[in-house]
């Protein structure tokens, strides 16, 4: 499960390195703002459905690369977020999402509880209270 959790963190460093560049770069504005993004929207929806089918038969090597593809892929479609939205309301959000990764990973490893028999309202309640007490200013201000 730990490289579970590595190679989620890589990608997710990758993302966020290509989301930085692409924003503050011309290169980046220039591909964001392109028809060619959709060609990359198919690209990454192919990848995701090539890495869900075949994971676990590919080589390694190759799944590793076509994780990391899809990854800066991702960033590049972030940074038309990060071009939109400011860098507050960017922070929030990511930072209500990793309280929730962090929160319910720490409580599924301490209690060695399955947490989907919470089901989707618990989990979205749980988010809402404990992960995000302060939420209803996002929505309210």
């Amino acid at each position: 499960m730990a490289q579970v959790y590595g190679w989620m963190t890589l990608g997710l460093i990758l993302t966020a390195v290509t989301a930085f560049f692409a924003t503050y770069t011309q290169f980046g504005y220039d591909l964001v703002t392109s028809p060619f993004i959709f060609i990359l929207l198919i690209l990454e929806l192919v990848i995701v459905i090539g890495l869900s089918a075949a994971a676990q038969r590919m080589h390694p090597l190759i799944a590793g690369g076509l994780f990391a593809v899809y990854a800066v892929i991702n960033g590049l479609f972030f940074s038309g977020l990060l071009a939109a939205f400011t860098f507050a309301s960017i922070f929030q959000a990511f930072a209500a999402t990793a309280g929730t990764f962090a929160i319910m990973s720490i409580y599924g490893l301490v209690t060695k509880a399955d947490l989907t028999k919470w089901g989707k309202s618990g989990i979205h309640g749980f988010n809402w209270f404990a992960v995000w007490p302060d939420s209803k200013y996002l929505f309210c201000q």
